[in-house]
């Protein structure tokens, strides 16, 4: 719905107000269509509001009539205030660009000044210069946007985006460096079109590809081919090469770790990344890594006893808490699905080295899950009795209502006056939260039965 202006007009191009809010309401365009342009200015939109421009920018432009759209929202661009005037530039933008006018948005961009332009709409401006291969004003540009550009993660695509852009200038003006920037494209940004794109511009070009080793050239096939989401070959090429080191920086790791995970060739994929883990030229942040990846390359081929071994591996390399906490996650999962029972008895050692206890509630809850289904009430017990001072209540009243039932039904033995006063105390505890309101109802009505067999309904029939 369009805001009214300070003044607002009652009618627009002979459209009245109400009427008109009543279509856009229900998507219906019909009237505007039939605006007769030569008759009227697409600059009386701003009378509607300060969202107009932008608004019924879009409307024409959906229903085709695009020079009408162009000149809307440009008028939101140079006259709109945020966020309409941002969306305004970057739908344009896009627009310019997906029919060949980079030099459009030089102009759009011209609106601003460089203080005034955020980073998205200064990237718009390298990209039309880069593609109008207008280098001196692109290479200033660039140099003025980088403290901006190093405080963006390497793996987002402004970063790569900018690494093909001097790439491809360092070579086309002769720069000795182009093929060290070429390396440190396919080796430190993760696979995306940009591999793609620039893989295409070496093939075309005069000789580019003959200054780079065969093993080099593989590795930047790998990278392509994982880029455009053909795995299978990707890992094919990745296990004939035999520079392993290739792949030993963080981002062309994880790239291979896709493409293994991807190809469905788990154990082989592990199997390299642990040589790689292995290897004594790596550094100890990125043999953490590797381990992690073989590890979860294992857990996902159901190897769990495997992964815990290279989770433990990693852990002893880990450096930051956030690691530390996933792969304690990664671990303590593999341990429920490997042996249920055994790790509820070593709950008690486990817990004190974990942190964050919402982090784990699933695992909780899966172990009970896998406990119940086995019908392992005293390993049940012993799973809760672990995490009794550690885990978030949601997790802990779905423990306390089921160990009820079980005390309530005899599955667990302790004489009658302690098994009731077991199984009041467990759904009292269960009542007193309020994470999980359902299970607090639950324990609540249980409260009120006289010690009969719960367990039948909170158990799946054949155990």
């Amino acid at each position: 719905m369009l805001a009214p202006a300070c003044a607002p007009s009652e009618s627009l191009w002979e459209i009245d107000r109400a009427e008109l809010e009543m279509q856009l309401s229900r998507s219906d365009y019909e009237a505007l269509t039939q605006v007769e342009f030569s008759r009227f200015s697409t600059a009386d939109a701003r009378d509607f509001g300060p969202e107009a421009p932008y608004m019924l920018g879009r409307v024409y432009a959906s229903v085709g009539m695009s020079s009408v759209s162009e000149e809307l929202l440009t008028l939101a661009v140079e006259e709109s205030p945020e966020p309409w005037s941002g969306y305004a530039f970057a739908h344009l933008a896009e627009t310019f660009f997906d029919t060949d006018r980079p030099d459009r948005v030089i102009d759009l961009a011209g609106v601003r000044s460089m203080d005034e332009r955020p980073l998205t709409e200064q990237l718009a401006l390298a990209r039309a210069l880069y593609q109008l291969r207008e280098i001196e004003p692109l290479v200033e540009l660039l140099e003025e946007l980088s403290p901006e550009l190093s405080s963006l993660d390497r793996t987002s695509t402004p970063r790569s985006e900018v690494a093909l852009w001097r790439a491809v200038i360092a070579i086309e003006e002769a720069d000795g460096e182009w093929p060290d920037l070429v390396r440190s494209l396919f080796q430190d940004y993760p696979a995306s079109e940009v591999h793609t794109r620039l893989w295409t511009y070496l093939i075309n070009g005069d000789e580019l590809l003959e200054l780079f080793a065969g093993d080099e050239l593989e590795f930047f096939q790998f990278k392509r081919l994982q880029s455009e989401g053909r795995a299978i070959e990707a890992f094919a090429i990745a296990t004939d090469l035999p520079d392993r080191e290739l792949f030993a920086t963080h981002v062309s790791l994880r790239d291979l770790y896709l493409a293994a995970a991807g190809a469905g060739r788990l154990t082989a994929g592990s199997q390299m990344i642990e040589e790689i883990a292995a290897s004594p030229r790596i550094e100890r942040s990125l043999a953490q890594e590797a381990f992690e990846y073989a590890g979860r390359l294992r857990r996902l081929a159901g190897a769990h006893r495997s992964a815990i071994d290279l989770f433990d591996r990693s852990l002893q390399l880990v450096h930051t808490p956030e690691d530390r906490r996933r792969l304690q996650w990664y671990r303590l999962s593999s341990l429920v699905r490997t042996d249920p029972t055994t790790t509820a008895s070593q709950l008690e050692l486990i817990v004190p080295t974990l942190e964050t206890p919402s982090y784990y509630s699933d695992l909780f809850l899966e172990l009970a899950g896998r406990l119940i289904e086995r019908r392992e009430w005293a390993a049940l017990l012993q799973a809760y009795t672990g995490i009794r001072e550690f885990a978030e209540p949601l997790a802990l009243a779905r423990y306390q209502i089921v160990l009820a039932a079980a005390f309530a039904s005899g599955e667990l033995l302790a004489t009658p006056a302690r098994s009731e006063q077991l199984r009041s105390e467990l759904l009292r505890d269960a009542t007193s939260q309020s994470d999980d309101l359902f299970a607090a109802l639950l324990a609540s009505a249980l409260l009120e039965e006289s010690g009969t067999n719960l367990i039948a309904p909170l158990v799946p029939s054949g155990g």
